[in-house]
């Protein structure tokens, strides 16, 4: 507070109405600085809206020939600063660019890839062998086939007996490629090489007392083979050799041994 209000017992009351009359002018000017300010900005003339030429009429014209000069001199200010920027540009592309056409062409002088081939088809596949031709029949004979063992039940020997499984011709019982069957030796004699639908091969190399006529008997190794596998059937068979009324062991086995290698014409494999 100042010294000349000290002393004075109003002082105090005086000096907070002074400080408030000051205030209180400063806030008056402030709001009219504001106001004139106010005034000032909307009394001011509204600046004039620039008029786009659509190019009809003599104004319209003239504004566009204006424009496109002023266009084409701001253009031509600025081709040599376009250039200056242009030339580095190409000039940093062209490496990529070479580079480029290197891979390209090293691509081409590349040799082709050898094509995979596709899996073959079902008609390319190597067609399966056929199963083994049955030679030329000589004659075409229908008989009744049945089937028979060396034992007891069919040849009255047991094992242990010297002439256990050993047939007319001599040779051992056998069923393999070519196996041991009896027949009536009139009509088929010892060696006749027969083939037989749904037994196989056959060489007559023995006889049988019930075997007369046009009936055959095929060798099987146990009596359960003979009923499950065959039992009773009138079959027609192919003779492809008749035999000479003779038959060996050794015959027998060479027979087998052709057609296991393959060979179906047994006819060259009897002879001794």
């Amino acid at each position: 507070m100042p010294k000349g209000y000290r002393n004075d017992p109003y002082g105090k009351t005086r000096f907070v109405w002074s400080a408030a009359h000051t205030l209180l002018l400063l806030l008056v000017a402030a709001l009219c600085l504001a106001a004139g300010r106010l005034v000032v900005v909307a009394d001011a003339p509204e600046p004039a809206k620039p008029v786009v030429a659509d190019g009809s009429g003599p104004a319209g014209g003239a504004s566009r020939i204006r424009l496109e000069e002023k266009l084409d001199k701001r253009l031509q200010e600025a081709a040599p600063l376009a250039a200056l920027h242009h030339e580095p540009a190409v000039r940093s592309a062209q490496p990529g660019i070479a580079r480029l056409h290197r891979v390209i062409q090293a691509r081409e002088a590349k040799p082709a890839r050898p094509a995979i081939p596709q899996r073959r088809h079902e008609a390319d596949k190597p067609a399966a062998p056929a199963s083994r031709a049955v030679p030329p029949a000589l004659k075409s004979i229908s008989v009744l086939a049945t089937g028979y063992t060396a034992g007891i039940e069919s040849t009255g020997k047991k094992p242990g007996h010297p002439l256990y499984g050993i047939t007319r011709s001599g040779v051992k019982v056998r069923r393999g490629d070519v196996s041991t069957i009896a027949a009536d030796t009139k009509v088929m004699p010892i060696g006749t090489i027969v083939y037989v639908p749904g037994y196989g091969y056959g060489v007559v190399a023995d006889t049988g007392s019930k075997i007369k006529g046009r009936r055959i008997d095929l060798y099987f190794d146990t009596t359960k083979q003979v009923y499950k596998e065959w039992g009773k059937k009138q079959v027609t068979v192919q003779v492809l050799r008749f035999g000479s009324g003779k038959l060996d062991q050794s015959t027998l086995n060479r027979m087998n041994q052709a057609m296991k290698a393959g060979k179906s014409l047994l006819i060259d494999e009897q002879k001794s």
